[in-house]
Protein backbone atom coordinates (compact mmCIF):
# COMPACT_ATOMS: atom_id res chain seq x y z
CA UNK A 1 0.00 0.00 0.00
CA UNK A 2 2.74 2.59 0.72
CA UNK A 3 4.59 1.95 -2.27
CA UNK A 4 1.23 2.10 -4.50
CA UNK A 5 0.45 5.48 -2.91
CA UNK A 6 4.57 6.67 -3.83
CA UNK A 7 4.07 5.60 -7.14
CA UNK A 8 0.76 7.14 -7.66
CA UNK A 9 2.77 10.39 -6.28
CA UNK A 10 5.19 9.95 -9.07
CA UNK A 11 2.65 9.51 -11.79
CA UNK A 12 1.19 12.60 -10.50
CA UNK A 13 4.47 14.94 -10.32
CA UNK A 14 5.15 13.28 -13.75
CA UNK A 15 1.95 14.44 -15.13
CA UNK A 16 2.13 18.02 -13.76
CA UNK A 17 5.79 18.43 -14.78
CA UNK A 18 4.65 16.95 -18.55
CA UNK A 19 1.73 19.83 -18.63
CA UNK A 20 3.24 23.05 -16.61
CA UNK A 21 7.03 22.46 -16.94
CA UNK A 22 8.56 24.06 -20.61
CA UNK A 23 11.92 22.34 -19.11
CA UNK A 24 10.37 18.93 -19.27
CA UNK A 25 11.42 16.96 -22.29
CA UNK A 26 7.61 15.89 -22.78
CA UNK A 27 6.38 19.18 -22.05
CA UNK A 28 5.54 19.86 -26.12
CA UNK A 29 3.46 16.65 -26.32
CA UNK A 30 1.75 17.61 -23.31
CA UNK A 31 1.35 21.41 -21.86
CA UNK A 32 2.90 22.45 -25.01
CA UNK A 33 0.14 21.22 -27.10
CA UNK A 34 -2.53 22.87 -24.88
CA UNK A 35 -3.43 20.00 -22.48
CA UNK A 36 -4.26 20.72 -18.98
CA UNK A 37 -4.53 19.74 -15.22
CA UNK A 38 -7.87 20.42 -13.41
CA UNK A 39 -7.61 22.64 -10.95
CA UNK A 40 -9.05 19.84 -8.19
CA UNK A 41 -6.14 17.96 -8.86
CA UNK A 42 -3.61 20.23 -7.54
CA UNK A 43 -3.78 18.39 -4.37
CA UNK A 44 -2.27 15.04 -4.67
CA UNK A 45 -5.18 13.71 -2.29
CA UNK A 46 -8.22 14.74 -4.52
CA UNK A 47 -5.89 13.28 -7.22
CA UNK A 48 -5.97 9.98 -5.48
CA UNK A 49 -9.38 10.27 -4.68
CA UNK A 50 -10.53 10.57 -8.00
CA UNK A 51 -8.38 8.33 -9.49
CA UNK A 52 -8.51 5.29 -6.78
CA UNK A 53 -5.37 3.29 -6.04
CA UNK A 54 -3.32 2.69 -8.63
CA UNK A 55 -3.37 -0.82 -9.93
CA UNK A 56 -0.23 -3.36 -10.07
CA UNK A 57 1.51 -2.49 -13.41
CA UNK A 58 -0.92 0.12 -14.38
CA UNK A 59 -0.14 4.16 -15.78
CA UNK A 60 -2.45 7.07 -15.86
CA UNK A 61 -3.99 7.22 -19.42
CA UNK A 62 -6.25 10.44 -21.10
CA UNK A 63 -8.91 8.58 -23.30
CA UNK A 64 -8.85 11.30 -25.17
CA UNK A 65 -5.58 11.86 -26.27
CA UNK A 66 -6.08 15.75 -26.89
CA UNK A 67 -8.39 16.03 -23.69
CA UNK A 68 -7.20 17.43 -20.36
CA UNK A 69 -6.57 15.35 -17.29
CA UNK A 70 -9.46 14.85 -15.32
CA UNK A 71 -11.34 12.44 -13.82
CA UNK A 72 -14.17 12.08 -16.38
CA UNK A 73 -11.04 12.02 -19.22
CA UNK A 74 -8.50 9.68 -17.00
CA UNK A 75 -8.05 6.14 -16.06
CA UNK A 76 -5.37 3.47 -15.20
CA UNK A 77 -4.36 1.50 -18.35
CA UNK A 78 -1.70 -1.24 -19.28
CA UNK A 79 1.28 -0.52 -21.51
CA UNK A 80 -0.83 -2.11 -24.26
CA UNK A 81 -3.42 0.31 -23.97
CA UNK A 82 -1.91 3.47 -23.62
CA UNK A 83 -0.18 2.32 -26.70
CA UNK A 84 -3.34 1.66 -28.85
CA UNK A 85 -4.47 4.67 -27.82
CA UNK A 86 -1.84 7.43 -28.97
CA UNK A 87 -2.56 10.26 -30.92
CA UNK A 88 -1.13 8.87 -34.05
CA UNK A 89 -2.89 5.75 -33.31
CA UNK A 90 -4.79 4.31 -36.77
CA UNK A 91 -8.03 3.72 -36.30
CA UNK A 92 -10.27 1.37 -38.66
CA UNK A 93 -14.16 1.03 -38.98
CA UNK A 94 -15.02 -2.45 -40.17
CA UNK A 95 -19.09 -3.23 -40.48
CA UNK A 96 -19.89 -0.33 -37.83
CA UNK A 97 -17.02 -1.17 -35.18
CA UNK A 98 -14.09 0.84 -34.72
CA UNK A 99 -10.44 -0.36 -33.32
CA UNK A 100 -6.93 0.63 -33.39
CA UNK A 101 -5.42 -1.15 -36.33
CA UNK A 102 -3.45 -3.14 -33.48
CA UNK A 103 -6.41 -4.63 -32.48
CA UNK A 104 -7.94 -5.84 -35.96
CA UNK A 105 -4.49 -7.34 -36.68
CA UNK A 106 -4.61 -9.26 -33.45
CA UNK A 107 -8.45 -10.53 -34.09
CA UNK A 108 -7.30 -11.63 -37.74
CA UNK A 109 -4.05 -12.77 -36.72
CA UNK A 110 -2.38 -10.42 -39.47
CA UNK A 111 0.84 -9.20 -39.23
CA UNK A 112 0.83 -5.25 -37.73
CA UNK A 113 4.06 -3.79 -40.19
CA UNK A 114 2.36 -5.40 -43.35
CA UNK A 115 -1.23 -4.36 -42.64
CA UNK A 116 0.09 -0.51 -41.32
CA UNK A 117 1.88 -0.65 -44.88
CA UNK A 118 -1.12 -1.59 -46.87
CA UNK A 119 -3.35 0.24 -45.41
CA UNK A 120 -1.91 4.20 -45.21
CA UNK A 121 0.83 3.61 -47.91
CA UNK A 122 -0.56 1.88 -50.41
CA UNK A 123 -4.18 2.73 -49.83
CA UNK A 124 -5.87 -0.78 -49.08
CA UNK A 125 -9.34 -1.12 -47.82
CA UNK A 126 -9.01 -2.33 -44.24
CA UNK A 127 -10.83 -5.35 -44.36
CA UNK A 128 -8.82 -6.35 -47.57
CA UNK A 129 -5.57 -5.21 -45.82
CA UNK A 130 -6.23 -7.65 -42.73
CA UNK A 131 -7.32 -11.01 -44.67
CA UNK A 132 -5.06 -10.85 -48.22
CA UNK A 133 -2.17 -13.14 -47.15
CA UNK A 134 1.48 -12.16 -47.64
CA UNK A 135 2.75 -12.22 -51.04
CA UNK A 136 6.20 -14.16 -51.69
CA UNK A 137 8.33 -14.23 -54.56
CA UNK A 138 8.71 -17.64 -55.94
CA UNK A 139 12.19 -19.02 -56.49
CA UNK A 140 12.65 -19.24 -60.56
CA UNK A 141 9.74 -17.05 -61.76
CA UNK A 142 10.84 -14.01 -63.20
CA UNK A 143 9.14 -10.70 -62.15
CA UNK A 144 5.91 -12.23 -60.49
CA UNK A 145 4.33 -12.64 -57.56
CA UNK A 146 1.86 -15.69 -56.41
CA UNK A 147 0.37 -16.24 -53.06
CA UNK A 148 1.53 -18.14 -50.08
CA UNK A 149 0.06 -21.27 -50.22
Amino acid sequence: PVKRYATACLFWKNMRSRCLCPTDPYYFRYGGRGIKICPQWDDFAVFRSDMGTRPRGMMIERKDTDGNYCPNNCIWATQKQQNRNRSDTLWVEINGERKSLAEWCEYYRSNYALVRERVSRQRWPALEALTTPKMARVKGFIGGWVRRA
